[in-house]
């Protein structure tokens, strides 16, 4: 696995890291998230907030003071399974991130703590390795959203 990762992230072609995802999918992601949500782990998949939201954002009411110009999708097959074939998600994004960081550009960057697939862990690792200047330097910040009323 280590190895189909490696190669994708040294000039691998999309096949080479769509191979690297489909591996770690499989033998990593799937067995340790079992039947737990990957995004609030401490919940059974599907997590049951927030309630469905799509009778809200299709109303018209929502629609048209967005100005959007296509249906609301949880999820656009079309544009994952592009993602999937390039195999972006085993691709590193940090070089891209520094460049924005160092341009000054004020940056949050989401990690949860009980979130599988975007966790603190990982992201507090990436941020440690001796890349970007300005990255290292920034301070780590509690972000608590919350939904307007």
């Amino acid at each position: 696995m280590t190895t189909q990762i490696i190669a994708c992230n040294n000039g691998g072609s999309n096949t080479d890291c769509s191979d690297a995802q489909d591996f770690c999918n499989a033998n990593v992601l799937s067995p340790l998230a079992g039947r737990w949500d990957v995004y609030y782990v401490p919940v059974p998949n599907p997590d049951p907030y927030p309630p469905p939201l799509d009778f809200y954002l299709q109303s018209s009411a929502v629609t048209s003071k967005i100005g959007a110009q296509s249906a609301w999708q949880q999820t656009n097959r079309d544009v994952y399974d592009n993602f999937a074939a390039t195999g972006d998600w085993m691709r590193s994004s940090l070089p891209d991130l520094e460049e924005v960081i160092n341009a000054g550009v004020r940056t949050c960057i989401y990690a949860g703590d009980a979130d599988y697939i975007v966790n603190h862990i990982g992201v507090e690792d990436m941020v440690r390795l001796p890349h970007s200047h300005t990255f290292l330097l920034a301070s780590h910040t509690d972000f608590v959203g919350r939904l307007a009323s």
